[in-house]
């Protein structure tokens, strides 16, 4: 939170990892302070969310979606599978900029 605080305008896409305990906090709360902190700021827009997480609990997906996940991974992910969703998101992202600004 500190670096997306400090380097909002330079994070296009935060990967969250539900199963892993930062110190402090967990990727739900991370989820929820992202959102918080930068979702409703019409200047700082808010980074994209991949979460991921090896709970096969449909309930899960449902909720990282309703607090704004663009994309949930369930675990093993391969690398290809994580670098295709984060590069088609990325796509979509640059093409939406590119579209308002003109």
């Amino acid at each position: 939170l500190d670096i997306l605080e400090r380097e909002s305008a330079d994070v296009s896409l935060v990967l969250v990892d539900l199963d892993e305990m930062s110190p402090g906090m967990s990727g739900w709360e991370l989820m929820r302070q992202v959102r918080r902190r930068f979702g409703g700021l019409p200047l700082r827009r808010a980074p994209l969310l991949v979460v991921q997480s090896a709970r096969e609990d449909p309930e899960a997906e449902r909720f990282v979606r309703h607090l704004g996940a663009e994309a949930f991974l369930r675990k093993p992910t391969s690398p290809g599978q994580l670098l295709d969703t984060v590069g088609g998101l990325l796509t979509v992202e640059e093409e939406r900029r590119g579209a308002s600004a003109g």
